[in-house]
């Protein structure tokens, strides 16, 4: 029946914050004994918000991305003329931040920004501060971490902070993984530091060291590498001290690709000390075997300057071509600000 399919669901949906994978499961299964079709309105597309949902929790590909188109409107409606009800403003919101990760995944990043905002805006308008904990302040949390995300891509640094920092709120106001909080910490440093705010950075970079527990963790890696870097760029002395810890990050790596991320840092250092001739064995390295396109794009920019300075005008050539379709997405990236 529908009322025994949907306590099924509201079952189901209890297990997607903390085990996505196993409501995953649940709902192809659900959906094996259920013509999903068939269900009452309220149902069919709760069914079909959830399972995108539990798709995306997953990194699984999106198989249903034109019912959750449908799924928006419904419990637009629903939210609209019900505003009392909680459950339907947080169906509301959520259909939302799915219908803004369908957008982000398509390349559509205005339309991604407008339902995540969206969304914002459904649960600030149904719900008062106070009652924004659990459930709803991990989603809450979530949608900033994404928005925190997106200007991130596009080095609008002003508003990565604002929303990483409004993403930080809600993170604890649950019990967030201290890696998260760490992680979203770091976020905001590298922001603070890409903008010259280096007294910021430094003060955020300290705070994320303080909230990871695991010290042989990637996290801690990341942190400490950026916080060393930072260290390098205040005090302009003791490179040979920072190069030292840096490396060092480099043997505790445990991946090839962390192992070129602590290499293109690495180089960075020694590309502003000029010691061209060390630099350029680490870059070439990055650059032919990192499968990260901007750490690939900044190996690039370095090797070229680097093979002008050396008169290796045929291998400098060779980078610029790499780095001439960034003149095209610079444009696009341009137009989306």
């Amino acid at each position: 029946s529908a009322t025994s399919a949907g306590s099924t669901l509201a079952a189901i949906d209890s297990l997607m914050g903390q085990q996505p994978d196993s409501a995953l499961s649940l709902l192809l299964a659900f959906s094996q004994t259920h013509d999903t079709e068939r269900l009452a309105p309220y149902d069919r597309h709760r069914f079909h918000l959830f399972l995108s949902e539990a798709l995306y929790k997953n990194d699984c590909g999106q198989s249903n991305r034109d019912a959750v188109l449908k799924a928006r409107p419904y419990f637009d409606s629903l939210s609209e003329a019900f505003p009392k009800d909680p459950a339907l403003a947080l169906l509301s919101a959520r259909a939302h931040y799915m219908q803004g990760v369908g957008g982000y995944e398509k390349d559509s990043v205005v339309e991604a920004c407008r339902e995540y905002l969206q969304a914002l805006e459904v649960m600030e308008g149904r719900f008062e501060e106070k009652e924004l904990t659990g459930e709803k302040a991990r989603f809450m949390a979530l949608t900033y971490t994404r928005l925190t995300e997106m200007f991130s891509d596009f080095y609008l640094h002003n508003q990565a902070i604002y929303y990483g920092r409004q993403s930080m709120a809600y993170l604890s106001k649950y019990e967030a993984c201290p890696n998260h909080l760490a992680s979203m910490l770091e976020y905001i440093g590298m922001h603070y530091q890409m903008s010259g705010q280096l007294d910021s950075a430094d003060t955020y970079y300290r705070q994320a060291l303080g909230m990871v527990r695991d010290t042989s963790s990637l996290t801690f890696r990341d942190i400490v590498g950026h916080y060393t870097y930072l260290s390098y760029y205040q005090k302009r002395e003791n490179t040979d001290d920072v190069l030292e810890q840096i490396t060092s990050l480099l043997s505790q790596a445990e991946s090839d690709e962390e192992i070129l991320a602590r290499s293109l840092t690495v180089g960075g250092i020694y590309f502003r000390e000029k010691r061209f001739d060390v630099v350029a064995e680490y870059l070439r390295q990055v650059y032919h075997e990192t499968s990260d396109l901007e750490i690939k794009r900044q190996a690039a920019e370095w090797l070229v300057e680097i093979c002008k300075s050396q008169n290796k005008q045929k291998e400098a050539a060779a980078y610029a071509v790499f780095l001439a379709q960034f003149a095209t997405l610079g444009e696009t990236q341009s137009t989306v600000k």
